[in-house]
């Protein structure tokens, strides 16, 4: 969930950036909270554009394989990098 949060803060105005940190830094912060985070960061396509980026690296990964023979090994590789990008969020 780093990644998305990231993005997520990065695309928020100061004042909601300031209260999603402050949430995240306080012990008190509820269960009720967390999801409200994580519903931020659902809402706003952080999720989306994380799993455009390892789709980006997972192409690349699978381009370098191609230089190898044919191999259980090499499918078992670009099936568990298949995968990683269509599991559920």
């Amino acid at each position: 969930m780093t990644l998305p949060l990231i993005y997520t803060l990065s695309g928020l105005g100061a004042e909601e950036r300031t209260r999603v940190k402050d949430l995240l830094r306080n012990p008190g912060t509820t269960d009720d909270h967390y999801r409200s985070i994580i519903d931020l960061v659902r809402r706003n396509g952080a999720l989306d554009r994380v799993q455009q980026e390892a789709r980006g690296y997972v192409d690349h990964a699978t381009d370098c394989l191609k230089i190898f023979p044919d191999s259980e090994i090499k499918s078992d590789l670009i099936r568990l990098s298949q995968h990683i990008i269509d599991r559920e969020k």
